[in-house]
């Protein structure tokens, strides 16, 4: 059995050597970068023929909370202009296939998740991690008004109380492509 390599870098700084990888594994990257056909160019590049590229990342739709909050809706549009604002895109998922074929690849899966739960459940506690802390960011950086931010927390302390709160994650999608 071939060794398996490992490489913790940026992908945009990370060093890949032509031809060296029979797959790339990218969680939660592609979302977040101003040059995505740049790096698909060089994931390409880096795989072997018959390579595969493994990506799990957003299609930032669906993520919504029951019953519904205005505080919640307004920090999902500032996460989105969060993204935005470093030149990310939180739709990286669903716009994939083009830039996936313009840098080469066969595109051969791409398939949709939503996760969802209440309080207590583990898609809760992933956004209660997140939105709580990031509140704080968006309120600071003018993507969220004082009083959005104050109507989240009050909202989202509420809602992790509800039994019957039910959180929807945003759209998570697995896309497999291979070099031809």
């Amino acid at each position: 059995a071939a060794p398996t390599e490992f490489v913790q870098a940026t992908i945009e700084g990370a060093e890949l050597e032509a031809g060296a990888f029979d797959a790339v594994f990218c969680r939660w990257v592609l979302s977040f970068l101003p040059d995505l056909d740049g790096v698909l160019e060089k994931v390409f590049s880096a795989l072997r023929p018959g390579g595969v590229l493994v990506v799990q990342d957003y299609n930032h739709e669906g993520v919504s909370v029951f019953p519904e909050s205005a505080g919640f809706r307004a920090a999902i549009r500032a996460t989105r202009d969060f993204y935005r604002a470093a030149g990310g895109d939180p739709w990286v998922a669903a716009r994939l296939p083009g830039p996936l074929r313009r840098a080469g690849f066969e595109v051969q899966e791409v398939t949709p998740h939503v996760r969802c739960g209440g309080p207590g459940s583990d898609v809760f506690g992933w956004l209660d991690a997140f939105f709580p802390r990031f509140v704080r960011t968006y309120a600071e950086r003018g993507l969220m008004t004082a009083e959005e931010a104050a109507s989240f927390d009050a909202e989202w302390a509420a809602l992790s109380e509800d039994p019957d709160a039910l959180l929807f994650s945003p759209m998570i999608v697995d896309v497999i492509a291979r070099r031809p």
